[in-house]
């Protein structure tokens, strides 16, 4: 294990292509009929995603927005409230997700910060046993700010009374890893900052 992570009392992970994969491409292939694939490639279909990350609307009322805008029936739309909810089918584990209780038994703390939905971090946190694993979390969508606003890391710091001196992030962007590190967060960008796992 990388010994930055083993020096730190605290470990903080982002979840999406660090304790899971997210592939949007592959996911949508997997939940959603090939014809409306076309669609998640387009800018109103990211800034709807973006706002349920940020905590705007509901998945029912941004699938609803998406289908007016395109004209899409009332079957399509449950096709991407589906692909809205239930994506964590198709993100597979990745490695950092094996080490939670390891870390954990070594008396350390683990919490998760994400850009994630909070209808959908609801649903993945059931299903999927190492988020329930963790110390706690701030979600995004719950705290309706999303990263790499200094206010989201600030709001973990401060509920969960982590010293950011002795605590280490892992995230997989660049602009979220250098807004923890204008905060003094010691932080790894995951994979090509990591040197063990």
């Amino acid at each position: 294990m990388d010994q930055r992570i083993l020096d730190a009392e605290t470990v903080i992970f982002d979840i999406g292509n660090v304790l899971m994969t997210f592939n949007i491409n592959h996911i949508a292939k997997n939940i959603i009929p090939q014809h409306l694939i076309k669609y998640i490639h387009t800018p109103y279909f990211t800034k709807l995603w973006l706002n349920i990350d940020d905590g705007i609307g509901s998945v029912e009322g941004n699938a609803q927005l998406l289908c007016e805008y395109f004209n899409l029936d009332k079957e399509e739309e449950i096709n991407f409230i589906n692909l809205m909810l239930n994506f964590w089918e198709f993100c597979p584990p990745l490695p950092p997700s094996n080490c939670i209780n390891q870390l954990k038994a070594l008396g350390k703390k683990v919490y998760l910060l994400t850009n994630y939905g909070d209808e959908a971090f609801d649903i993945s946190k059931k299903n999927i046993s190492f988020l329930q694993e963790v110390d706690g979390e701030v979600v995004s969508g719950k705290e309706k700010v999303s990263k790499p606003s200094p206010e989201i890391y600030n709001i973990l710091l401060e509920r969960f009374n982590i010293d950011k001196s002795t605590c280490i992030y892992l995230d997989d962007r660049l602009e979220n890893i250098n807004g923890a590190r204008d905060l003094g967060i010691q932080s790894i960008l995951y994979p090509n900052e990591l040197n063990s796992y």
